[in-house]
Parts: C-alpha cells; structure tokens; sequence
C-alpha cells in the first residue's frame, strides 16, 4: 500500500496508486451488496491540467495533485448481469478518501476484525461517548447503581428495553402490559402491550419486537457475520454519500440500504444490541469509519411519512403516505376515494418549489416525491387528479399480446437526411397545465387572465369572454355559438383575499380542430411581454427581429414584427412608465441625481405658460471631476432621438489616455438651433472654466453651433471634421461629377488637410485646383478658415486629431437609449457609463506599463523605427537625425521638430526618440501626462453613484413637447447624403469609387 509520506516521484507515486486501485477492485468484486448483488470498480481519472503539472512539478509525488483536484479516483457500480454505471451514474473519491476509508475498508472485508481491532474499536466508542459532566469521575454508590437499573414505571429491577425512537427505558412488563400492579401481580384484563410512550406519549404502533434495543454487558456475545454484513452495507453507504459526477436525481436518494437507520449510542453506559430472531442471539457491531461505535438497528425500519391532499374537481380528502408504500396501492386508494371505474385513466401531479408541474406516475416517482419532500423540508404537499378525457378504455378494447408490443423504428434504418429530427421541449410546454381544476386558486384576475391566454395558445384553441370584469371572468370556445362547443371556464374574486378561484371548468372540447400551430391569432404583445421581459431588462439594445428569432427558439411560436416591436414597448413601460409620463418624472430625477452625485450639473428648462419641456442638460459630478485627467479635447456634436416626441440629442464626449472615448455632457431639446446650442455650450463652460484648462473643441461645422460656439468660447481652438468637409466638397460636384474625377479630387484633398506645412500646403493645393477646378475649389477654401481644418495653419497642440469620430462612437454606443423616452434614457445612459467606468477602473489596475496599452504599444514601434535614424549633436538640447535620404532637426527643449509630427500628435516622433536616446535621458519626461496610466487610472477613480427610485413620486406635471409625426414609417438611421457614402476600390478596374465588379463600366487598358 503506498505510504503518503514516503518521498517518490510523480510517476512511481502513480504507479503505486494504480496498482492499489486494481487490488481493490479484486477485493471488491468478491463482497457484493445482497439485495441487488452489486459490487463497487474504481477507475483513476486525471484533468488534462495533470500533464503540465507533471512536466512543472516531477518531484513531488500524486498527492498535492490530488489535493489540487487534478487527479481523482472514480466509483461505479457493477451489477450481476454485467451492466454497470460507469460515464453514467460515479461517484467521485480523493486520494485520502481512498487510502483513508475505501482501501482499508476493503482489506477488512477480506482478513475480518481481529481482536486488536475490535478492543481498540471499543476503546475510542467508550472514550468519545462517555458522560462529560461534573458527575462522571464521582464515583456511584451501590444505592445509586441500583436505582439506575430499576424500572421508572414499576420500580422494580428487571431487564430494561429502550424504544428506538424517543430512548426512552422501561421494563418489558411494562412495555407489553401497560396497566401492572407488582404488588397484587394483577394484569389488567382484556389490554395489549403500550401503543405510546408513558413518558412522551410518542406512537408505538409500528414498534416490532425486532426494533427494540435492551442494556447488555461485556458477557454478551458477539456476531461475526453480522459484523462483516454491516460493514460492507456501510462501505456502501459511504460511497453514496460521495459527490457525484453526473447527477442523477431519479437513483442517487432511493438505494434500499437507504431504509435502515443507524443510531450512534451517545447517552448510554452500556454497548446497545438488536433483538434478532432467535431467542437468545444478539449481535453487536462496531464500525471501521472514524473510529466511531454505531449499533445495528435489527428487524424491517418505519419509512418516512408525509401528509398529502388529493384533490379532483374541487374535491379532495386526506391521506398518510409512507415510503414503505407501493404505488398500485395509492393508485387503488384514490379510485376507492373518487369513485372512478376501472376503466377510467388518470394521472397525478404535484409542484415543488424548482418546478410548477412535477408527474407521479410510477413507484419511482413514488420515491421521488420523498426525497423532494427532504430535500425542501416540506410535511405537507397537495396533489392533483387529473382526469384524461377520452382515454379511458371500454369493454370492447382490443388487447395486444406483449409480444408484439415492441414496434420498429423506422429511424433506425433510415439516413440522417431522412430521419425525423430530435423531439426539443420549449418553455410553452407548461403553459397547458395552467388551467387544472375546479377550485384552482390565481393570484389576481389578471393572473388569471395571463393564464388563460398561455392556455388556449398552447392547447391551440382560441376563446371568448362573454363576460370579463374586476370580479368575474367567463370564457368559452369561440365554436360556442356555430357548434355548440362545450369547454367554458368561470371564475369569481373571492372577497376574503381578493385571489381569484375557478368556480366552474368544463375542459372538454366538442367541437374541431383544437391542434397546436406555429401561430396563434391571440398570442399578442401581452403575453410576449411576459416572457421576454427579462431578457430586454438586461438588453435593452434588443431588436425586433431578434425577439422573434429567440421566441421561436425558445418557445416555439411565431409572432410577427409588429408584436415583438409592441411587447418591447411595454417592457419600457413598464420599467419607466408611458413616454407621456416620463417628462414628469424629471423633476423627481433632477433632485435624485444632484443628491446621490454631488457635483453634478442637472439643468430642466420648461415652459413657463404651458409647462412643456423644453431640454434639459446632464452631467455627473464624476464625470466632471474625471474630465481633468483626460485629454484637453472634447468632440460636440448632435443626433437624432428615435422616441414618439423625436428631437435631438447633443453631447459632449472627451478621450482618454488610451484612444478611448470620454462622455462628458448630455443636452436633450428639439431641434439644433442656436438658442439649444447656446444653452448646452453656457452649461458646459460653468463646468469647464474651474479646471482652468484650454479646451480644443471638434464639430462638424453646424450653422446653430458656430454661432453659439463663438458667442460661449471665443478663444478656444475649434476644429472642423475633416470627413464632413470631404462630404460638403463632395456636393460642389453633385450635378456635374464623374466618379473617376471626384475619387482623385477627394484623394489630393487629403493631402491638402493633412499638409504640415505652409509649403506643402500650397503645392498641394495647386494640384487640388487643376484636378477639380480653381473655381470651385477657390470658392469651398474660402468658406472655411484653414486654422480650423488644415494641419499647417493650426496653432496648438491638436493631438492628431482630424475627424469627429469620438463623437460618432457615443452616438453609436447609445443607439439603443435614443429610442426611450428622456427619462428612460438618461437613467439608462448614465448606467451604462457608470459600468463603463468601472470596468476600466477595475481593468487599469491591472497594467503594470507606465503607459497605457494602445500608447505603449504605439510607443514601441516608434523606438523601433528609431533605431534605424544616424543622430548628431549640435548643442545642448539640439540635434540633426539623418537617415538614408532625410534630415531632421529635433529640439528637445522645446519638444520639437522639422517634421512637425511632434507638435501635431504631442507625442514624440522616431525622429525625437532616437535624439532623447542618443542625449542618454528618459524617454517618458518627454510624453505628455495625459499618455500615462496614472492619470488614465484617476480618470476613472470618480464614480458615478447609483439613483434609487424605491421612492420616485413628484408632484409636478410636465407636459411633453409638442411634436408632429412624420408620414410613414419611422426612421431608424440617418439617411446618407451621396457624397457621405465610402468609396470602395474595384475589382475590375482597381479605381476607388462607388461601383463594384458587376456595374463596373470603366474602359481597360489590357495590362489589368
């Protein structure tokens, strides 16, 4: 046997653990179990971990593996008829499990307890359950020790017997006449032995002979064979105990073994034995687990009891059940009980509190309902008769022989493409046992109603409510009237609880056609709601489209676009209230926000005659505060909202250190006039103008907000979107353009923008003009000024940036909030920026670079680059960096040089790097702050505090704007302008332009 403190390797240690698994199996399938002739196989099984474990650690041996969990020992059953539960039903051991119980268990079973084992058995037995109070080392007089042998009924000194139950003592006299008078020796005529306990009045009535226990001493003697049968019962019982690999609720519980109950002897002096058949045998036995004493309970043990209410239409009666019980016999009561005929076919069904609708049909869902009892501690369980309609059986019935009971599967012979497919259970399948019985009890009318749908939708009928108020509630099949259909159910609210009951149920359909569809013409928006309202809590980006595919998957039905795109509607609803309601709500909001965030601006503006809203302006405080660690940048721009009452939506979102964006402000209104864009742009300077920081602003050129813009902050850097003036150019051309023309138009526009000098800025621009035309280029130039477009005229640090992209992103991110009415949004958007915010929070503290990732990683490649560049000293903090064709000059002091990048981006260049290297100094002094993984981390140290609205009520009204739906469908996207389209690159001609391969109809030259 292999010794855990012996010092072997991985492999040899493996080994001795194989061979002494094969030893045990020998040793096991010699004792096998007696009532099922089943005996105990174990298998090593090891996770794909273990081999690098081996490979890491090959000197230490399988132990700390198996302590780890990646080595383990697996337990299956193997049956007389060779069947066994390998892959199907193990259970799972440790290594110490088996060198500590299993194995030894087994040796025992093959030599038998020798005479060291059993004193040193009963030595541990006495020393754990020996008296532990202060009386136990006083010694007992002899008047003591008589009085604790005397009867506490008769006083006299005989035999004591203990019940199993309460342990309570008493003489067998006693025990068989209850009424005995010692000193006329009189029994009292006509009386049988006690059927309670004297002392506790605990029932004896299925208290046998067998099941008695009697005080005994050292001269008792002492059965073998009964000592090894107990053994191997516990080995089993042990086993079972172990964790399953594959659960399996139908067999784990309801082993026989299960049945016998061991008591530990815990109060008594003195060994405990069971009475057996024979007259003067007695058996005593000690058990190897633990070194605890365990006595054997002889003769047939009580089953568990449980209390059950059988109901059938409003009737019911109830009934003791008890494990011991077959299910032919419960079956045999109820019929006797509801008067049903032998022809008669019912089923039972019960609920638990993980399942609505659980069947007991056979002897092992008989068990079943036991051990589900245990398992939810439960006395008490009601239990419906439901009657089948239509099944039952009459005289004339043809019987088949069983013989010819099996019937061949045509799967079987079939290919895969011609087999039926898999039956696939969906979460409908209950709804047809929402409607059960007379007496049936509903929470609420509306509980009922809900019910009702699901039923006839799954059933696969439809109904009609002649009658259908707050207190009473009829329905009948819709073939009431054109044939005479018999199925109705009514309903009542009873006054007591204001649950609703099913007064009368009539669940027989007469008529034709009840079948189950793919479709269901009452399957509407209320009951999708109810089941996919959780899902939209949790996504509320989910599409229409998307709702439909899940409920087909998941339930089995198919509803329409229209349905799905209600039943969303009213999950918002019900989660923030009409669209109506919501512009109310936002006062309540206003107050919450600035309490539960201090530092934060919330701005609603109403009209003061009507009490409309008007727009109102969001901004957290932990925002705000987070701002002053991002990049003195911000991208304004405005989008559409998506809700019944329209209007826009503007925002203001900076970035972060790691090319991320930064939501800084949120402004809802009605359209992007000036008056809203100065509205927005005041309340974003009172946030701004404390940092004492200048802010450069990115926009796209809109008429409203360049005005407001110039009017808030005058002299603040303001950069045009270089796409959106790519787009405006773009329309120059709209009448009169040629796809070849315009590609090569936009393509030297871009050298225009991104020119870094003043130079280069005019030679391209010359080219711009004979390529597209002075005209129109001389009249698009002179519209914008070139400080706020191109590179070259840009006084500042602009940190690369050139197109409003940041802001698309937001716009992009909140697509799904655009949707909501202002409350709904604004709450949903600032949740989604809260977990954002901490996510990054909670990933940033992970990095270990003195950077930021994206910066970092930009950061190394340009050292790369650098590499490659010959540096020259000039004087203290001047350079000239050459290369095989170019010179650079870098200024370090002034962190900048000729190729202007440095200055463009603010972060340094190759060129730059490569003289910071050559001047021996640290390449990080010379990166700005914002790149830094310090400040990215303090960024988003400020956190968004939740809004509660446990106690959201407000008493002012407002209304909502007043607003005119457009004709047709509502847009879901903006729609384009031609020239915002993205040009793409042919396969054919290889041109960029707006044609692909098949509409291609440019001219090749035969070298393509």
């Amino acid at each position: 046997m292999y010794i855990a403190s012996t010092r072997k390797s991985f492999k040899d240690s493996l080994k001795v653990l194989e061979a002494d698994i094969q030893h045990a199996n020998t040793l096991a399938s010699d004792h096998q179990r007696e009532y099922d002739g089943a005996c105990l196989q174990m298998r090593m099984s090891y996770s794909p971990a273990a081999h690098l474990f081996l490979f890491l650690v090959q000197w230490t041996d399988c132990n700390l593996a198996g302590a780890l969990g990646l080595l383990r020992i697996l337990i299956y059953k193997v049956y007389v008829d060779g069947t066994t539960t390998m892959s199907t039903h193990e259970r799972k051991a440790s290594i110490r499990d088996f060198y500590a119980v299993i194995y030894p268990s087994l040796l025992q079973l093959q030599r038998g307890v020798t005479d060291s084992e059993d004193k040193r058995q009963k030595a541990v037995c006495m020393e754990r359950y020996r008296r532990r109070d202060d009386e136990e080392n006083r010694q007992c007089s002899d008047i003591e020790i008589e009085r604790e042998e005397e009867c506490g009924i008769c006083m006299e000194t005989n035999s004591k017997i203990v019940l199993p139950n309460c342990n309570h003592a008493m003489c067998l006299k006693c025990y068989l006449f209850p009424v005995y008078v010692p000193m006329l020796e009189y029994k009292c005529p006509g009386r049988t032995r006690s059927q309670s306990c004297p002392f506790c009045r605990d029932s004896l009535k299925r208290v046998n002979s067998g099941d008695l226990w009697v005080y005994t001493d050292s001269r008792d003697i002492v059965d073998m064979a009964t000592v090894m049968r107990e053994n191997l019962r516990r080995l089993f019982i042990y086993v079972d105990k172990l964790p399953v690999i594959i659960p399996d609720n139908l067999f784990d519980p309801y082993d026989s073994h299960l049945s016998l109950e061991v008591t530990r002897i815990k109060s008594l002096t003195s060994p405990v034995v069971s009475f057996n058949s024979e007259p003067r045998k007695l058996s005593i036995c000690f058990g190897i687990f633990s070194g605890n004493c365990d006595m054997v309970i002889g003769g047939r043990n009580v089953g568990d009891s449980l209390i059950a209410q059988f109901i059938y239409t409003g009737n019911g009666f109830y009934l003791q059940l008890n494990d011991l019980m077959r299910f032919s016999d419960l079956i045999d009561i109820i019929r006797r009980r509801f008067r049903f005929s032998s022809s008669d076919v019912f089923h039972l069904q019960y609920s638990s509190p993980g399942c609505p609708v659980i069947y007991l049909d056979s002897d092992l869902d008989f068990k079943m309902l036991f051990c589900c009892a245990k398992i939810y501690k439960l006395d008490h369980v009601d239990v419906n008769v439901v009657k089948d309609v239509g099944s039952s059986c009459s005289s004339k019935s043809v019987l088949f022989d069983e013989s010819f009971s099996e019937i061949i599967d045509e799967n079987d012979y079939l290919d895969d493409g011609f087999k039926d497919g898999p039956t696939k259970s969906y979460l409908s399948d209950d709804w047809g046992s929402y409607l059960l019985h007379k007496g049936q009890k509903f929470e609420s009318v509306q509980d009922f109603r809900d019910k009702l749908r699901k039923y006839a939708v799954q059933t696969g009928f439809c109904y009609v409510l002649p009658r259908n108020d707050s207190l009473y509630v009829r329905a009948v099949c819709e073939n009431h009237g054109t044939e005479k259909c018999g199925w109705e159910v009514i309903g009542s609210v009873a006054p007591i609880n204001n649950c609703f009951y099913i007064k009368e149920f009539n669940n027989i359909h007469t008529c034709k056609g009840v079948l189950r569809n793919q479709t269901h013409r009452q399957l509407g928006s209320k009951i999708v709601r109810t089941c996919i309202e959780s899902n939209v809590f949790l996504n509320l980006g989910l599409k229409p489209a998307d709702i439909m595919s899940n409920f087909k998957s998941t339930y089995g039905f198919e509803i329409s676009y229209k349905v799905a795109s209600r039943a969303k509607k009213r999950c918002l609803e019900k989660m923030y209230g009409s669209e109506s309601d919501s512009f109310s709500m936002l006062s309540w909001y206003k107050d919450a926000v600035l309490e539960t965030n201090p530092g934060s601006s919330f701005v609603l503006e109403v009209e003061e005659n009507t009490n409309r809203f008007q727009r109102v302006f969001v901004s957290y405080g932990g925002q705000v505060e987070g701002f002053k660690f991002s990049l003195p940048v911000l991208y304004v721009d405005g989008t559409f909202g998506k809700s019944i009452y329209k209007g826009q939506i503007l925002s203001a979102t900076g970035r972060n250190g790691d090319k991320g964006f930064f939501p800084l402000a949120l402004c809802i209104c009605d359209s992007e006039t000036e008056d809203n864009w100065f509205f927005f742009f005041k309340h974003l300077k009172a946030l701004l103008e404390p940092q004492g920081r200048v802010i450069t602003f990115i926009s796209d050129r809109g008429g409203g907000l360049l005005k407001a813009f110039n009017q808030v902050f005058p002299g603040n850097p303001h950069l045009f979107c270089f796409h959106h003036l790519r787009y405006n150019l773009t329309q120059k051309y709209r009448n009169k353009r040629n796809a070849v023309v315009l590609a090569q138009v936009l393509q030297k526009f871009f050298k225009v923008a991104y020119a870094s000098t003043e130079r280069s800025y005019y030679h391209h621009l010359q080219a711009l003009r004979d390529e597209g035309g002075a005209e129109v280029i001389d009249e698009f130039i002179a519209e914008i000024p070139l400080e706020n477009w191109c590179r070259a005229f840009f006084k500042g640090c602009r940190y690369g940036i050139m197109a409003n992209s940041i802001a698309e992103s937001f716009n992009k991110w909140i697509v799904a909030e655009r949707s909501m009415p202002p409350l709904a949004m604004i709450d949903q958007t600032r949740m989604k920026e809260m977990k954002m915010m901490s996510e990054r929070r909670v990933e940033s503290k992970s990095w270990t670079t003195q950077l930021t990732p994206e910066m970092e990683k930009k950061l190394v490649e340009r050292m790369h680059k650098a590499c490659s560049f010959r540096v020259i000293a000039s004087h203290e903090s001047v350079y000239e960096v050459r290369d095989d064709e170019y010179s650079y000059s870098v200024n370090l002091s002034t962190h900048t040089c000729s190729c202007v990048k440095w200055q463009i981006n603010c972060f340094p260049c190759p060129h730059a790097l490569s003289a910071i290297q050559a001047a021996r100094l640290n390449v990080y002094d010379f990166i700005d702050l914002y790149f830094s993984a310090e400040y990215f981390r303090m960024s988003y140290s400020f956190p968004i505090h939740p809004v509660s609205n446990v106690d959201s009520c407000t008493e002012e009204s407002i209304l909502p704007p007043i607003t005119k739906r457009p004709a047709g469908r509502p847009k879901a996207k903006r729609i384009k302008s031609s020239g915002e389209k993205k040009p793409i690159r042919c396969g054919r001609c290889l041109k960029l332009g707006h044609h692909n391969r098949q509409s291609c109809t440019e001219p090749l030259n035969g070298q393509q």
